[in-house]
């Protein structure tokens, strides 16, 4: 298509036909939404006027977004900035991107779009391809910077977000050059997943904001995360999870879209097995070969009060020692201003419970009152290797 236009595009190493285009990380048909190229096929299919879906970059944060690029090392050689447009759909900033002088290549997993892109704008570069298979696609150290806008969001609707979000990080860490930047705008911030890079809030319309994250590529040769890499705030912990645990807690939803739950209020059932107030639950594995499962707070809920047998491994973020002073004074005073009294009383109706069903035990068994184990804090507890994905990678 390019070439009837009379346009000349250099070759990528590695090329692979534009036509092997395949769900991001996920199979042909699978059910998940926004990981299947079939639905984004079927919605630019229905989308005429290349309508982008979350919305178009504005001026004020493209000069932004400007500001990032103009501070990129320039290529030695003179020539112009590579930049990828990582999952570009029918966003403006592609197009921005070429207006402001660099070399771009639009690359989205949706064939549907990417021809339509190609009749559009035949001057661009436009490539068919997964983002979780970058490397088969483009040289290492290709590009000088990655782009992705909404990219985040859409990863964290996926089932197995923890594990996919640290391919797509060691992914794009491979295609960038030295010093090279990975540029994310996204409607969640996802801090808890991502746990790298600097961000900050963009107002894109008078009632709608987004997160602005950039990542700097830790060479490879460094080994170690590299000095500018501060420890995180928080670490995350796997810990294995017991048949009705859930009773000695109370949950809730950390933030909307967040993916995540905040443990609200415990009691010693709950602390001697690990969990404390202000934990974030933010996945869960059923060891059913479908890995961590992370970005959504309904299954999530669902998948800790039903489990009664098997494994279930929970997966917690909490505030590292640095910050767990000025976390717990915080969570401390939620609690105190906004606590429900009906949640109190339920945990406390339910010990009550529990030791009035031990009595009974024991009087059927001879009147001997049996100790009531707490649960202990599992030896297997560990630093999680499924968040911060881009640990290593990125800072």
């Amino acid at each position: 298509d390019l070439e009837k236009h009379g346009i000349t595009m250099k070759k990528i190493a590695r090329s692979k036909s534009s036509k092997q285009c395949s769900p991001t990380g996920s199979q042909a048909g699978s059910p998940g939404r926004y990981e299947s190229s079939n639905f984004w096929d079927r919605w630019y299919a229905n989308e005429q006027n290349a309508v982008e879906w979350s919305g178009q970059v504005n001026d004020s944060v493209w000069d932004t977004m400007k500001a990032i690029l103009d501070e990129l090392p320039r290529p030695a050689d003179g020539e112009k900035l590579r930049i990828c447009d990582l999952g570009c759909g029918s966003s403006n900033l592609t197009l921005l991107l070429r207006d402001y002088g660099a070399e771009v290549i639009g690359v989205d997993f949706s064939n549907e779009i990417i021809n339509a892109n190609r009749q559009r704008h035949p001057d661009i570069q436009w490539e068919c391809w997964d983002a979780l298979k970058l490397t088969e696609k483009f040289e290492l150290g290709y590009f000088d910077c990655v782009m992705g806008k909404t990219l985040i969001d859409c990863f964290m609707t996926r089932p197995d977000s923890a594990v996919s979000m640290r391919t797509l990080f060691e992914q794009t860490h491979a295609v960038l050059k030295d010093k090279g930047k990975v540029v994310l705008l996204d409607k969640m911030s996802a801090e808890h997943m991502v746990g790298r890079g600097t961000s900050q809030t963009l107002k894109v319309d008078l009632h709608k904001s987004m997160t602005l994250r950039v990542l700097t590529k830790i060479p490879k040769t460094d080994g170690a995360e590299g000095n500018g890499n501060a420890e995180p705030a928080s670490k995350q912990i796997e810990l294995k999870f017991s048949p009705g645990l859930y009773n000695h807690f109370v949950m809730r939803p950390a933030a909307a879209g967040s993916g995540s739950l905040i443990v609200w209020t415990t009691d010693e059932e709950a602390n001697g097995a690990g969990i404390e107030t202000g934990d974030l639950i933010i996945g869960y594995d059923r060891h059913d070969g479908k890995g961590m499962q992370a970005g959504n707070t309904q299954d999530l809920v669902k998948a800790i009060r039903s489990f009664k047998r098997g494994q279930l491994t929970l997966l917690l973020e909490r505030a590292a020692a640095s910050t767990a002073q000025r976390k717990t004074a915080s969570v401390a005073s939620m609690l105190m201003s906004r606590r429900s009294t009906s949640q109190s009383d339920y945990l406390r109706r339910m010990q009550n419970a529990r030791l009035a069903r031990a009595k009974e035990v024991s009087i059927l068994s001879g009147g001997i009152l049996p100790v009531l184990e707490k649960l202990k804090v599992k030896p297997d507890s560990r630093i999680s290797d499924h968040v911060c994905a881009a640990r290593g990678l990125f800072q």
